[in-house]
């Protein structure tokens, strides 16, 4: 199973990745998210600096609550401001210019 998800705040990934580099890595070079495995659970999670996250080989919903919950006591000293995951994504996603796309 996979399960997106939101954290509420933005995260500093850059100070979670240095801090608790045994649970996630981060090389912005490759890759915008920081990955985690998290000890005692069978899930992975990528994180954003956004909040957003993604919790990836839960065989159950259970998995999946108990691997959010756990990696929000972990990542909860790095949150930033608050953020909404339904924030303004920038002109390119604006529904004008989406619908100038359907239009040409």
């Amino acid at each position: 199973m996979v399960a997106s998800c939101h954290y509420g705040y933005d995260i500093d990934i850059a100070e979670l990745s240095s801090q608790k580099a045994n649970i996630f890595s981060w090389d912005p070079k490759l890759f915008p998210g920081a990955r985690g495995k998290l000890d005692g659970h069978k899930t992975s999670i990528l994180l954003f600096t956004s909040g957003n996250g993604v919790i990836t080989g839960a065989k159950t919903e259970e998995e999946i609550v108990k691997a959010f919950d756990a990696a929000y006591h972990t990542i909860k000293p790095f949150f930033l401001k608050k953020s909404n995951p339904h924030s303004d994504k920038g002109a390119r996603y604006s529904q004008k210019h989406l619908q100038k796309l359907v239009q040409s």
